[in-house]
């Protein structure tokens, strides 16, 4: 199956034909914002404002869709816009979504290091790393990717996530934070009082964990928790 690429299309057909978002608004009788949404992935236009498209660009509905130009719409397809266009607007965006559904997803590989635990800690050894895979292309910049262990985090951060670790980032008091101490890690929200530091859950069934600022044992903030994902197969 083709990937679906609309979103660019619209936007190159756009600037192509020198029409701001408000000038191509007002030719399909849609506002500014509507039009935005579309050309950010964020909305897709129903199958009638698709002709609408289509019309005001000078192309064909699957060179939208697409991006290539085809020399005829075969009769299946010409079927299925005539049945579309008979639907309600809900029924309308019911197939959309499930050709959405269809569409082929990109599978990125994140190098993870092991493991940072989202519990009562996680002993852990020299850096062991593995491979796993998003779907996502708008992860936030990072210096460390982890897999996270325990459900303390839940239902923000679950078992088995990975979470992005950015180093060097101001201390904020009540962030999340990676924290290594004492031979473990740990992932909490982390506040930052007089002599010590409070690791607070999110899951209320545990206790914080209190941190003496003076301990002789090894503390270390790695980084704040910017993002996180839960990793597709």
């Amino acid at each position: 199956m083709k990937k679906n690429i609309l979103p660019e299309m619209i936007d190159t057909f756009r600037k192509e034909r020198h029409l701001t978002l408000e000038e191509l608004g007002e030719k399909l009788g849609k506002s500014k914002s509507a039009i935005s949404r579309w050309c950010k992935g964020d909305r897709s236009p129903m199958i009638d404002d698709l002709e609408k498209l289509a019309e005001v660009f000078q192309t064909d509905v699957i060179t939208l869709l697409y991006g290539k130009k085809t020399v005829s719409v075969s009769k299946h397809f010409a079927e299925i816009i005539t049945r579309v266009k008979k639907m309600t607007p809900q029924e309308q965006l019911d197939v959309l979504t499930f050709i959405k559904s269809r569409q082929v997803l990109p599978r990125i590989p994140i190098q993870v290091v092991e493991a940072l635990a989202a519990g009562i800690g996680y002993a852990y050894g020299d850096n062991e790393t593995t491979t796993l895979y998003t779907n996502r292309t708008d992860l936030k910049a990072y210096d460390i990717a982890s897999s996270v262990t325990g459900d303390s985090m839940e239902p923000l951060i679950k078992n088995n996530d990975v979470v992005l670790i950015k180093k060097d980032r101001q201390f904020i008091s009540g962030n999340l934070f990676a924290v290594d101490y004492d031979g473990k890690s740990y992932l909490k929200k982390v506040f930052f009082e007089k002599d010590y530091l409070r690791l607070v859950s999110i899951n209320d069934k545990y206790d914080d964990i209190l941190i003496p600022l003076h301990t002789q044992e090894y503390l270390n903030i790695v980084g704040e928790i910017v993002d996180w994902f839960t990793p597709v197969e």
